[in-house]
């Protein structure tokens, strides 16, 4: 059986200005890695063997040709997928991959989530139970961090979803840090009839509600914190997360991280 992981990457950069036009946030590099690499190679080292890495179609080549100059494990297979369902979402694009290629249970995650830790640590256990699986982080990197996050409310393990601000966590509450580990066909199944009943304009969120009402056997697996990158302050954090990482700098180092993207964030509010 085949341990499976979709990355979602064909999202623009629309913030990043010109770079974000020519590249899909994926492709940025943190510090001396690009997003997804650092995806790829967790992915690997967590014994995951094929990984999916869906792309629009405008940027299909460029990011092959990318990726191809990059050495990993030649044991994993890395099929990357032109989707030109993209343009509609990810759900749709989603979608499509579950319906071209044949799943039992698989991973998704989005190409512009930086994981701080390896979030596929247990994923040989993960991949052999009958539970589907959402990830979540107990802390944030700096206060402005998912500000609008969707928070998984956890008892006894199963969960249920709100959209509250990251200031609004307790003991019973992680940040969904947009993986999932799911029985692909029921997944299928359940996205089908979201997306026909629903309209586009729907956040992902909204489809992660919809799932837990039809999904019974779903639970919350707390993971990695997590920096989404989508503008250029998440990106400069996440690089010097990842120098912090490489040089083993002082756990100090999150304090001036949070003083660091409180200014930045008033210096772009002012600008």
């Amino acid at each position: 059986m085949d341990n499976s992981l979709i990355i979602l990457a064909g999202g623009k950069g629309t913030r990043f200005g010109t770079i974000g036009k020519a590249l899909p946030k994926c492709m940025l590099v943190v510090y001396d890695q690009l997003i997804i690499q650092r995806s790829i190679i967790q992915a690997i080292s967590a014994g995951i063997d094929k990984i999916f890495i869906s792309i629009n179609p405008t940027l299909y080549i460029k990011v092959k040709n990318i990726l191809a100059d990059i050495s990993f494990n030649k044991k994993v297979q890395i099929i990357i997928i032109k989707n030109r369902f993209h343009k509609e979402g990810a759900l749709f694009a989603l979608q499509f991959i579950l319906h071209k290629y044949t799943f039992n249970k698989v991973f998704i995650t989005y190409g512009d989530t930086y994981f701080l830790n390896n979030p596929f640590g247990e994923s040989k256990k993960i991949f052999i139970d009958e539970k589907d699986y959402f990830f979540g982080s107990k802390i944030s990197i700096y206060e402005n961090f998912n500000n609008a996050g969707v928070i998984m409310v956890s008892h006894t393990k199963k969960i249920r979803s709100i959209v509250k601000p990251a200031s609004w966590i307790n003991k019973n509450c992680y940040i969904w840090n947009g993986l999932w580990c799911v029985d692909a066909r029921k997944t299928l199944v359940i996205l089908s009839k979201y997306l026909r009943d629903y309209s586009k304009e729907k956040p992902d969120e909204d489809y992660l509600n919809f799932f837990l009402s039809l999904s019974k056997n779903v639970y919350m697996k707390k993971s990695s914190t997590f920096i989404n990158v989508n503008n250029p302050i998440d990106l400069f954090m996440a690089s010097i997360c990842r120098l912090k990482e490489i040089n083993k700098l002082s756990t100090n180092l999150n304090l001036h991280i949070n003083e660091l993207s409180k200014y930045l964030q008033m210096e772009i509010d002012h600008s």
